[in-house]
């Protein structure tokens, strides 16, 4: 069997690929991709067995058979090779041949029948989003999902059939709200990884339809399919911690808060990471010790505050990243105590309306 493939055409299929390799697996299969045929065309295919692509290109073959290769090895061959195409021959044995103008180099095929199969999701439920709503969903929720796999509800977004569709990250700390205008209708409410979104980023064109099945969902973009199962928990109450009675309200240049706080937070205590907030009459103070350094910040802004004085203590780090992902210019938040959530009020249009919120924490003397 003989496949004669253009190079460029074959290394960018691979550097995609690589991207859902698993870096460790008990499974040492899927290390490799699966070369098979549709039609005239030559499919690639990896996963890790949450999230799969396959990847359809043109290609020259005769006699053709599926066979199973290392990909970080033929990437790494491929992008040594200088030559226009790159001809791939299996032999009998299901020895794999990589011939170039510089020589031959060989591998041994894994058994095809091993490889895990694709998951068919049917077409009948699906969502459409434009390139700059869906990047901006997934810009705006990923920094509030968990990390902690004791919690895998949290380790993804929810995306949630109310009067709108509203999609929520939180990881306990932080949540973030994007409630959008959507004529489709959901089937179910699903929470979706976050590994599928953060790989369809930098793929994602003008108009785009995600297909969601019982456990699964896909997305089809040019010669590219990926899909990724859903995470099958179930997602907290989370209408019940948005606030709804802060009437402490302030705005603030975003550029100069997140400044003051990047500054202040470096001597902050590395276990704790708090920050200290203290509003009065058009200021914020904020403020940091470390009693084990001996260390402390203090600095003083100007705001838009009329109310009683409230002190809040906050982890730098969370704090840093919901100012971070808050609307360019003046931000405006509100409090009711200092053991409430604070409520960030993001962009609002007819179409979208964005909210994030952050938990305080219990300040030390």
């Amino acid at each position: 069997m003989n496949i004669l493939i253009n190079k460029q055409v074959l290394q960018s299929a691979l550097q995609s690929l690589i991207k859902i390799t698993p870096t460790r697996t008990t499974l040492p299969i899927l290390h490799s991709v699966l070369f098979e045929k549709d039609n005239n065309n030559i499919i690639i295919r990896g996963t890790d067995l949450e999230v799969s692509m396959k990847i359809s290109l043109e290609a020259s073959h005769n006699n053709f058979k599926p066979f199973v290769i290392s990909v970080k090895k033929l990437n790494e061959i491929i992008s040594e090779i200088n030559d226009k195409e790159i001809k791939i021959k299996i032999d009998d044995n299901n020895k794999i041949n990589i011939i170039s103008s510089y020589g031959v180099y060989t591998m041994m095929s894994k058994n095809p029948e091993e490889f895990p199969s694709w998951t068919k999701i049917k077409n009948n439920n699906f969502l459409i989003f434009e390139k700059k709503e869906l990047q901006e969903i997934i810009n705006k929720t990923l920094y509030a999902v968990s990390k902690d796999e004791i919690k895998p509800a949290l380790q993804g977004v929810l995306f949630d059939n109310k009067e709108k569709l509203n999609i929520v990250a939180t990881d306990g700390a932080k949540l973030v709200k994007v409630e959008i205008e959507k004529k489709e209708q959901l089937d179910k409410n699903i929470i979706v990884p976050t590994k599928f979104l953060n790989l369809i980023k930098s793929y994602i064109k003008n108009k785009n339809k995600i297909f969601i099945s019982d456990n699964h969902l896909k997305i089809e973009i040019d010669n590219m399919k990926i899909s990724s199962r859903l995470i099958n928990q179930k997602f907290p109450d989370y209408s019940s911690v948005i606030p709804l009675e802060n009437d402490k309200k302030v705005r603030v240049d975003k550029e100069s808060l997140l400044a003051s706080v990047k500054r202040v937070s470096i001597f902050s205590n590395r276990s704790t990471n708090q920050i200290n907030m203290s509003f009065k009459e058009n200021k914020i103070i904020i403020s940091t010790k470390d009693p084990e350094n001996v260390s402390s910040g203090t600095e003083t802004i100007d705001c838009d505050y009329i109310g009683e004085e409230i002190n809040i203590g906050f982890n730098g780090d969370y704090l840093k990243e919901t100012i971070k992902n808050q609307k360019e210019g003046t931000i405006e938040f509100s409090m009711k105590s200092s053991v409430s959530a604070t409520l960030f009020k993001g962009e609002k249009t007819k179409e979208k309306d964005v909210l994030s919120l952050l938990m305080p924490i219990r300040m030390s003397d």
